[in-house]
């Protein structure tokens, strides 16, 4: 064990690039594990390390617990003489702001959410014996490695082969990681994601259900969600004439969406819904949720609509594949609509399995996805790096998979 690092549980630093009121996942992750750390008895602080800090507080709450805070890391995305130059004029006196703020607070774990270039402090605390080290990856850091500056690479190297431990959400990371460190034996925790089972439940008995069989895509409709593989499915499924799809969500992909309904004759019935702050109205519309992402880390959509009952059809990432096959949804290739179209049929064609299916879903979510869960998790990790014993990782899919298997068998069964 490095010297100077207690074996005791004591206050935790999360460090984020995003947090409320910014969007996205990462942002609302980062204030769900603080709020579950404090709830379990860590004193837990929050750093937020956004590009920009002019014009905004520095503090983001009256016990000075959340705070915004740069870190020069130009040199990471630009390297250049002028980033090298404000890099070594800045560095020195964030490094020194970072470490009296470990030292006053008496900070013995730093996690650093989505590790990027403001998290050179850090390592250089760890290898000073300062405090322990563990990395919550979300996944595009990770996919996105390859298109990274060369500094930012060697960064991210250095950031993974320092750890004491690091999380991820979703199995297939493993092996992107082992493509970035291929000589490595990482101590690789795999968290799946979670999500608020008070905020997502199933559509209530005062909102009725409009029109005929829906389906639900939610995404930033980017090209990596595949949005028109979804409306050409949308289009080929043979579907009662009163069927609809929802798409929710907004980005680069939604003009040439919206176009590629025309031209296949759809319009009528796609309706382009923009992004609403509450997406749960269109879920408790949806009969069955739709993703056809190329790549996906831990999705928190697929997780909300199966708290609110909602099955799914999806391609082979994340959530979707730690669960068994055809009891929550259907997998299909990415890529494919036409593989997709089918199971659109197969699904809204037999309002049995679908019944069956909400059931299990809700069920799943609240046993192995909820945030009491997910808190759980997090505190075995922090504990078992504290004490030096981060490389015993937890696969949690493992008892995910099996505990779903049994309760899938029973249902069956009965």
């Amino acid at each position: 064990m490095p010297a100077g690092v207690s074996t005791s549980r004591g206050p935790v630093l999360l460090v984020s690039p995003w947090y409320p009121p910014t969007i996205g996942g990462v942002a609302n992750v980062t204030e769900c594990l603080r709020r579950l750390l404090s709830s379990g008895g860590v004193e837990t602080f929050v750093w937020v390390c956004e590009e920009e800090t002019s014009g905004r507080s520095n503090i983001v709450d009256e016990q000075e617990k959340v705070q915004r805070v740069r870190i020069p890391d130009y040199l990471f995305y630009r390297l250049n003489f002028r980033t090298i130059a404000a890099t070594l004029i800045r560095a020195p006196a964030a490094f020194f702001r970072t470490l009296r703020f470990v030292r006053r607070h008496r900070i013995r774990t730093v996690i650093l959410q989505y590790p990027i270039g403001y998290a050179w402090p850090f390592v250089l605390l760890h290898c000073l014996n300062q405090i322990r080290l563990i990395a919550s990856c979300h996944g595009n850091e990770i996919l996105t490695f390859s298109n990274s500056s060369r500094p930012a690479r060697w960064l991210f190297r250095k950031v993974l082969r320092s750890c004491d431990a690091i999380s991820i959400p979703a199995a297939h990371l493993r092996e992107s990681i082992k493509e970035i460190l291929p000589d490595s034996s990482l101590p690789i925790w795999l968290i799946p994601n979670c999500v608020d089972v008070e905020f997502f439940v199933p559509r209530p008995d005062n909102i009725a259900k409009i029109g005929g069989l829906t389906l639900v895509h939610v995404s930033s409709f980017t090209p990596r969600k595949r949005t028109l593989d979804i409306v050409t499915a949308f289009a080929l499924a043979k579907l009662p004439s009163n069927s609809r799809l929802l798409m929710v969500g907004d980005g680069p992909d939604l003009p040439a969406a919206k176009r590629h309904a025309a031209e296949l004759g759809v319009a009528n019935r796609i309706e382009f819904a923009g992004s609403p702050g509450d997406i749960r109205p269109f879920l408790w519309q949806a009969d069955v949720l739709v993703m056809g992402s190329d790549e996906e880390s831990g999705p928190l959509t697929l997780l909300e609509g199966m708290a609110c009952e909602v099955p799914w059809i999806a391609t082979p990432w994340g959530i979707a594949v730690m669960l068994t096959c055809g009891a929550y949804g259907l997998l299909v290739p990415c890529r494919e609509p036409r593989a997709m179209a089918a199971a659109m049929e197969c699904l809204l064609h037999d309002p049995e399995r679908l019944s069956a299916m909400r059931g299990r879903c809700r069920r799943q979510v609240v046993e192995h996805f909820s945030e009491p869960t997910y808190g759980e998790r997090y505190l075995n990790l922090i504990k078992a790096a504290e004490h030096g014993e981060g490389h015993r990782a937890i696969d949690y899919s493992f008892a995910l998979k099996a505990e779903v298997a049994v309760s899938h068998s029973r249902s069956a069964g009965s």
